[in-house]
């Protein structure tokens, strides 16, 4: 999660400077959290639908009340296809984008299905964050 944080801060970063508007601590509480519903590091299509209503059932109170909502909608649908989610934001191709780019532990990252050019400059930036990880 730790790397997820880090790229996706690295993304919205470029974004704001391109003039896009995004709620910075939505984002940083969802990448942090984001993963929190997986029983494993394998295929498990229902870690966001957990890990968005275990924030719903035991965050509330911690997260700020104005992002809460917004928190459990990008955990809960940051693992699901582009097509089936309700609404596309910024915030949430920026999550996804983030996550994407984490794949390369598994040897599983698509350049082709990153949405901005900015996350596909950062695929180096990803490698080095796994590689150092793997020597801490």
């Amino acid at each position: 999660m730790k790397r997820v944080l880090v790229l996706q801060e690295l993304i919205a970063d470029s974004l704001v400077k391109e003039g896009i508007n995004l709620d910075r601590e939505a984002l940083r509480w969802a990448a942090g959290l984001h993963d929190l519903g997986r029983i494993d590091d394998g295929i498990d299509p229902d870690h966001g639908k957990r890990g968005g209503e275990w924030i719903a059932n035991s965050l509330k109170g911690t997260i700020p009340s104005d992002i809460f909502e917004t928190v459990i909608y990008l955990v809960t649908w940051h693992n699901i296809s582009d097509d089936q989610i309700p609404k596309m934001t910024d915030e949430m191709a920026v999550l996804k984008d983030a996550d994407a780019l984490d794949r390369i532990r598994i040897n599983d990252l698509d350049p082709t299905r990153l949405r901005f050019e900015i996350s596909k400059s950062l695929i180096a930036v990803s490698q080095r964050l796994h590689v150092h990880d793997q020597i801490d």
